[in-house]
């Protein structure tokens, strides 16, 4: 028995990667702020694999070819595999597979633009998918940042308008029309996609007690970043209950 955690990223090119915060970061600072994010969720996701003797962990990149690039950011303990499939659906389906296949009985997958969760989410994940079929990470944009399962269904990843607002509830709903699987909801959050959610994120930083884990390395250079120039007051992107 074992739970396969998956993360999903590009490689942190320069432009190919976090473009929509180029209306105020150069690419290079893009993808420096990405390998700070990257850096700082898989030293997290080693946190709980180390209070868990049960899980395995893994990275799926895209573009093929640019392993290399993830050397020193990514612990050893991830097995790395590229990505496979034309759109966000297949190549989720086709990594919660990998895993599956790999002998997990359960498989959970997550971006790689959230440096604010905390092992909490994923421990709750875990006992969620241990009472139901599925486990869902609702996010603030109207999508989910998590999704686990014991099986991977097909049905879940197929007719989804990906990067639109209501993925999370076409997903509910395509759940519901399968009366047989149960799920269950871990904490709201959102991922860093726009300057906004990158000035709400330095607003969290600041407050070094909600950590179980802090993400020094995103600390540090969204400090570089914004330190000398102006930032709003914000909400917390997610809470941990």
């Amino acid at each position: 028995m074992s739970v396969g955690i998956i993360l999903m990223s590009r490689a942190p090119i320069p432009g190919q990667t976090k473009t929509r915060l180029q209306t105020h970061l150069k690419p290079e600072e893009c993808a420096r702020l990405h390998k700070a994010f990257l850096y700082d969720i898989s030293r997290m996701l080693l946190m709980v694999a180390e209070e868990r003797e049960d899980i395995n962990l893994y990275l799926t990149y895209t573009p093929k070819g640019t392993k290399e690039m993830f050397k020193g950011l990514i612990p050893k303990e991830f097995k790395m595999f590229p990505q496979k499939g034309v759109n966000l659906g297949d190549k989720m389906y086709n990594a919660l597979q990998f895993a599956y296949q790999d002998g997990n009985d359960k498989q959970i997958i997550l971006g790689s633009d959230l440096p604010i969760l905390q092992p909490e989410v994923f421990i709750k994940a875990i006992k969620t998918l241990e009472k139901n079929d599925i486990v869902i990470g609702p996010s603030e944009d109207g999508g989910y940042y998590l999704m686990g399962n014991r099986k991977p269904h097909p049905f879940l990843f197929g007719d989804i308008l990906w990067g639109k607002y209501g993925v999370f509830q076409a997903t509910v709903e395509a759940i519901q029309t399968h009366g047989e699987l149960s799920y269950g909801l871990v904490d709201r959050c959102s991922d860093v996609d726009t300057y906004p959610e990158l000035l709400n994120l330095y607003t969290q930083l600041l407050d070094k007690s909600f950590w179980t884990r802090y993400p020094k390395e995103t600390a540090k250079f969204v400090r570089q970043l914004l330190e000398e120039g102006e930032y709003q007051e914000a909400e917390y992107l997610c809470q941990v209950n």
